[in-house]
């Protein structure tokens, strides 16, 4: 069996006999014949735990000896009490996710403790996460629906304390032809099974597109909470958007939509003429506004949060691209990238250098350089090799001047540095958030497209240059492999884990879609979970597959879209640990190309509830 991993250990007591004693201490524990406290531990599927006494279950408590030991787990595993609060577990084979057993100490009829085990998968399949009360599935409604093509995490909409899931259908038809879908599905304690038809029925709301092939939904992003109401908003853009009369093809427009507490339908007409909402439209014909977008930050500092809109428009023979800040505030109007320009409630961000197709990327990225406002991060692409690929750190600004942003850059002309950009949040537990980069196209030697992602630390440690030397220098770490081979092409996709273990760090996905040798389907998708660490260690994603506790692998279908996003939309059920929502846009039930929506649920210990 494996060793004992103990993964935290909570401090939140359960004893009924601390409740009954408002004494100090040491003469609780002398009434008491010891207080017990919650512990963590982490095991393999399959494989158990033993743990010696230094390391057992009596390790955090303030005296007192066992009094009694649970025999079996929640969920079937078997426990043999050892000495001295040392134990062993032997799961249920098959298991994984969170088991528990309690323990008693002293003499009180109930002074007990619970036992999280964290146990890991080490490479499972996609169906099994909603089994065993692990998570659920969400399943499209229609044929070619594609459920699941965009998603965010956008917080608590209704403000009822749950985070909620935000999804979309952008080929359903609601009142036209493919005018698109946008499902925000409630959070909650329960656990109930979450489903579209739930949605529509008060247990979270509905937008519906409005004109034949719009798509509404192609594009979602988290809005943070703009208008100062402590519900969280989010942001769905039309590029292609063309007002009418058609003067400007292509335009482009964003819908913010504010969160609210009812379950009624969301109309996109209500929001662009101001109510529960507001709207950002592009002035040109090919300006394609909403072509990028990132929010859920507050850049400037005033207490509002800010959203961050790109546009494809080409501003010259050379340069592509334009970027806005929408500032958020307690009146908040309809606006245009012409206002922005002008400074008019917000303003345009300035290009680091010239000759670039700028904003093809965008991500808010929490506060990196820890000065209390948010920063976020632009991929630009440049017209010669020496500017392919950099992105570029914007740093917040009470005065947004946005000037002399951070800039990295990978390795060479050719990984494809900055195919994905993403929050990290902290994963290294220094207090600065941290970013995600992929470099899908870093080769090895004679390995092609071996890939690569750079985990890039913020903090006093940020600074502009290479990526390179990262982990030598102590200023990330990188997701690669251990034993090389070609066309994995990892860093394609990245995303935020939240802390999914719960051991105070958070975590990262990374999916990969291993290409085969030569021409044909490429392999399954896997999506792999990298848990935070505190120090710079390469993590390597095929021992993560063989059962290094460093993470684990959910694996989709082959041909699937599983792990399209994979990310977290923060605490769904409210036991204080991050979830983790994965999708898959084609997948074929109930209907072909009907899309589904996994939801993980955390599988760290639940947050302590209140002493009886």
């Amino acid at each position: 069996r494996g060793a004992a991993a103990r993964a935290s250990t909570e401090v939140a007591v359960t004893s009924s006999c601390l409740s009954r004693h408002l004494i100090a201490p040491l003469l609780l524990a002398l009434a008491c014949g010891g207080v017990p406290h919650d512990d963590v531990y982490r095991a393999l599927e399959d494989a158990g735990i033993a743990v010696e006494g230094e390391e057992g279950v009596l390790a955090n408590d303030e005296g007192g000896a066992v009094r009694s030991m649970d025999v079996a787990t929640a969920r079937g595993g078997v426990i043999n009490e050892l000495s001295d609060g040392g134990f062993a577990y032997a799961p249920e084979p098959g298991v994984w996710g969170r088991d528990s057993f309690s323990y008693a100490v002293g003499s009180g009829a109930d002074d007990t403790a619970t036992v999280t085990l964290v146990v890991l998968p080490v490479s499972a399949p996609a169906e099994e996460i909603a089994t065993e009360d692990r998570g659920q599935l969400i399943e499209g409604a229609s044929a070619q629906d594609e459920l699941g093509r965009a998603a965010a995490a956008v917080g608590d909409v209704n403000g009822d304390g749950f985070d909620d899931i935000v999804t979309s259908t952008p080929l359903a038809n609601t009142e036209s032809v493919d005018d698109g879908r946008v499902y925000v599905l409630f959070g909650g304690p329960s656990r109930e099974r979450l489903t579209l038809a739930a949605a529509s029925a008060g247990g979270g709301f509905v937008v519906g597109g409005e004109s034949n092939g719009q798509r509404i939904g192609r594009t979602i992003a988290a809005a943070g909470d703009m208008n100062g109401d402590a519900l969280a908003d989010f942001a769905l853009c039309d590029d292609a958007y063309t007002p009418q009369p058609a003067n400007d093809v292509s335009a482009g427009r964003c819908y913010v939509v504010f969160g609210k507490a009812d379950g009624d339908p969301v109309a996109l007409a209500e929001v662009a003429a101001g109510q529960g909402g507001f709207v950002i439209d592009g002035v040109t014909s090919d300006e394609r506004l909403g072509f990028t977008i990132a929010g859920g930050g507050d850049v400037n500092g005033d207490g509002f949060d800010d959203l961050i809109v790109g546009s494809d428009e080409s501003t010259s023979a050379s340069d592509r691209g334009r970027l806005f800040v929408v500032l958020g505030g307690d009146a908040l109007r309809p606006t245009t990238s012409l206002e922005l320009a002008a400074g008019v409630g917000g303003r345009e961000v300035p290009p680091p250098l010239l000759n670039l197709e700028f904003a093809r990327r965008l991500a808010m990225l929490g506060d990196i350089n820890e000065d209390g406002r948010a920063d976020f991060a632009v991929y630009v692409e440049g017209a010669t090799s020496v500017l392919l690929h950099q992105v570029f750190l914007y740093t917040g600004d009470a005065d947004l001047a946005l000037a002399d942003p951070y800039y990295l850059k990978g390795s060479g002309p050719y990984d494809d540095f900055g195919a994905a950009i993403a929050p990290a949040g902290d994963v290294n537990g220094d207090g600065a958030d941290d970013i995600l980069i992929g470099a899908p196209g870093f080769d090895v030697g004679v390995y092609d497209d071996v890939g690569q992602v750079y985990v890039m630390y913020g903090g006093s440690s940020l600074t502009s240059g290479s990526v390179r030397d990262a982990p030598e220098e102590r200023r990330g770490f990188v997701v690669t492999l251990k034993e090389l081979e070609a066309g994995w092409a990892i860093g394609e996709r990245v995303g935020p884990a939240g802390d999914l273990d719960g051991d105070g760090l958070d975590d990262l996905t990374v999916t990969v879609r291993k290409q085969p040798s030569g021409y044909g389907d490429s392999e399954a998708p896997i999506v792999f979970v990298v848990f935070g660490q505190k120090e710079p260690d390469p993590v390597h994603l095929d021992q993560l597959a063989a059962g290094d506790r460093a993470g684990f692998a959910l694996v989709g279908g082959p041909g699937s879209e599983f792990g399209a996003l994979a990310f977290s939309p923060g605490d769904v059920d409210g036991d204080g640990v991050s979830d983790l929502l994965i999708t898959d846009p084609s997948a074929d039930s109930p209907a072909a190309n009907a899309g589904a929506v996994h939801l993980l649920y955390g599988l760290g210990p639940p947050a302590p509830g209140p002493a009886d």
